[in-house]
């Protein structure tokens, strides 16, 4: 196997690997990025997602200081759910709004008021939270993020999926990455490694058949970062919290006017905000009561809601290659005469693993950034990737010598994902991939139930051993589908563990866990997480309590504001 050395590996050229390579260029010139697919094509903003407006913005005109965000966020649903860092939320209010700044320098397009300045918004009060930001083209942002990589020189391999991480006396050196187009794997020896690769977007059937990657969320994310993490002993956190999206509705009731309702014409969102719930559990819960489909309703919005909203959306993505306000087009969908259906779909989930306010994960050496961590919005990926680029680079400047890589480890990991190639007989990984999914759609859906759950553990567990040895690959690309579904495994039973051991439901935040056996929130959970590691080879699960919710002050700001190692 070949080896190739570098001072920094980051795993995905999205926005928070790209902003990762471009903060840590600063500091260090050896860096390498491997992109599965294509640098310009990699991460929601590449393909399937854009975005059409950026928040929170504070301390500026117009806008919230850091701290009225922070009261405001935490005295909404997110901040009911008593497992947030509310000093995370105050280091993205002081630091995202200078990316901004940054962002446009480099070429974000931001739409401008009449003097010039951006066109800023700030709702004090719109459903679930405060909210705070301006419109920009989203058909700009990956652009200048590439455009800045290539200005630096940062190197970025394309079509190059990294498989496994490379461990030594439990700090993380490397990781071995596969070529998904000649099949070969390149083990890449690094002093760190800052993980990007997004969310776990692929874990339910939403979309049967040809359009399996036709979804709201990145179809390629297939948790790779967390199983990765799971495997090399690193410990997560979170993970039975689930996120759905109503396509086409959620935020537009919010921004845009008009009403969220039920099929009998009734705005059931005005009652959910007094109770804190989070939108996507009222939407799911007014579902399960018989009271679906629900529809934006626009009806009686203004001409001038109609077109600002279209000229902010115009380049938005929630499907693949087709911007939102095509989605109605398409449909043959007048938002002026008629009611809009949302389609609702889980996305994946908000744990990942455990970091610090620097992005260290709990494995020395090992950073990560973006969707896979629990901070879920471009504005936290920006951040915390400035933050993990920076941190990584100060630690690599304490790493003297190469740790040696472990050369049974290396065996061991090529063994695994080349086992499939040298199969004459089998099934292709794409079967695999179809069960676990169903298992998951089957017995750990939206609605879950302590029973359904042991079932579908056991069905995911039964599935591994049967299959595994039988998995043929024909081509690289199968290959790296057999890599991907490794990570669905991992992560599903990983979800499934996690939402079995929560013994309640968990209806506050923008992602939560509905247990139809343990209906309400219980006393004992409050500001408790569950975590999961492997150790020994077997999965533990434990709780962990998290900090006090209330706004920090600004010395613990202080304290974290210069980024460490």
């Amino acid at each position: 196997m070949k080896i190739t050395k570098t001072d920094l590996l980051i795993v995905g050229a999205g926005a928070a690997g790209s902003m990762a390579a471009i903060k840590a260029s600063d500091y260090t010139k050896d860096i390498i990025v491997l992109e599965k697919a294509t640098h310009r094509s990699g991460g929601a903003l590449g393909i399937g997602h854009f975005t059409s407006e950026i928040n929170p913005l504070c301390n500026i005109p117009g806008g919230p200081t850091s701290m009225e965000f922070v009261e405001g966020y935490l005295s909404s649903s997110s901040g009911w759910s008593g497992q947030e860092r509310p000093l995370d939320k105050y280091i993205i209010a002081e630091e995202f709004t200078p990316i901004v700044r940054e962002l446009e320098s480099w070429g974000l397009e931001i739409y401008k008021a009449g003097d010039g300045t951006w066109d800023n918004y700030w709702h004090k009060k719109i459903g679930e939270r405060m909210e705070s930001g301006c419109w920009v083209k989203g058909g700009s942002m990956k652009k200048c993020l590439m455009d800045e990589v290539e200005r630096r020189g940062i190197k970025i391999e394309e079509r190059t999926m990294a498989v496994d991480l490379l461990t030594n006396d439990g700090k993380v050196i490397g990781a071995v990455a596969l070529n998904t187009r000649t099949g070969e794997l390149t083990a890449y020896h690094a002093k760190a490694v800052v993980l990007c690769t997004g969310s776990s977007s692929r874990s339910y059937i939403v979309n049967p058949g040809k359009k399996w990657f036709y979804m709201r969320d990145m179809g390629t994310n297939s948790g790779d970062g967390r199983g990765m993490v799971y495997r090399a002993g690193g410990e997560l956190t979170m993970m039975e919290l689930i996120r759905t999206d109503h396509m086409n509705g959620n935020v537009m009731a919010r921004f845009w006017g008009g009403s969220a309702v039920n099929h009998k014409g009734e705005d059931f969102l005005a009652e959910t905000y007094k109770k804190r719930w989070s939108r996507s559990y009222a939407m799911h819960e007014e579902e399960e009561k018989g009271n679906g489909p629900l529809f934006w309703d626009s009806r009686d919005m203004p001409q001038e809601g109609h077109d600002k909203w279209e000229a902010y959306t115009s380049d938005e993505k929630n499907f693949p290659d087709v911007v939102l306000t095509e989605t109605y087009t398409q449909k043959g969908q007048d938002r002026r005469k008629g009611r809009y259906e949302f389609e609702s779909q889980p996305i994946g989930f908000l744990g990942g693993p455990v970091f610090n306010y620097y992005g260290a994960t709990t494995l020395p050496g090992l950073y990560a950034a973006g969707d896979e961590i629990w901070q879920d919005s471009l504005s936290g990926a920006y951040v915390f990737a400035r933050r993990a680029g920076i941190a990584a680079s100060k630690y690599i400047e304490g790493q003297d010598e190469w740790t040696p890589i472990d050369e049974k480890q290396l065996k061991m990991i090529s063994d695994t994902i080349l086992a499939p190639s040298k199969r004459e007989n089998g099934v292709p990984p794409q079967e695999l991939e179809e069960k676990v999914r169903g298992i998951m759609t089957k017995y750990a859906y939206i609605s879950k139930t302590g029973g359904m759950l042991e079932q579908g553990l056991k069905n995911i567990r039964r599935i591994r051993e049967e299959w595994e040895g039988r998995i043929k690959a024909d081509t690289p690309h199968d290959l790296m589908r057999w890599a991907e579904v490794r990570n669905i495994m991992e992560v599903a039973e990983v979800h499934m563990e996690s939402s079995l051991f929560r013994t309640e439901s968990v209806p506050y935040g923008r992602h939560f866990l509905d247990r139809k056996d343990y209906p309400p929130q219980h006393p004992t959970w409050h500001r408790q997480r569950v975590v999961v590691k492997r150790e020994g080879g077997e999965m533990k699960v434990f709780k962990r309590r998290t900090v006090e919710q209330r706004p920090p002050t600004l010395e613990e700001y202080e304290a974290v504001k210069e980024v460490k190692p």
